[in-house]
């Protein structure tokens, strides 16, 4: 996450919604697909993701508040 947030020049960059759409629209898909609950699934991601995302934005503050 420290990596990624240096590369990334905006809150937006970190939050990214349109890559977390694919993402929770890719693990759904395979969810149903074996069979799991794809509702618990994608609660499960969404809480994961919105956790790094929280990490990375601290990161991504922090780096740029240095002087």
């Amino acid at each position: 996450m420290k990596l990624a947030a240096r590369f990334k020049k905006t809150t937006d960059d970190v939050k990214a919604p349109q890559r977390v759409e694919q993402v929770i629209a890719k693990v759904t898909a395979l969810s149903q697909e074996l069979g799991a609950n794809s509702s618990v699934t994608e609660q499960v991601y969404r809480a994961m993701i919105s956790g790094f995302i929280n990490a990375e934005l601290n990161e991504h503050a922090a780096l740029n508040t240095k002087p």
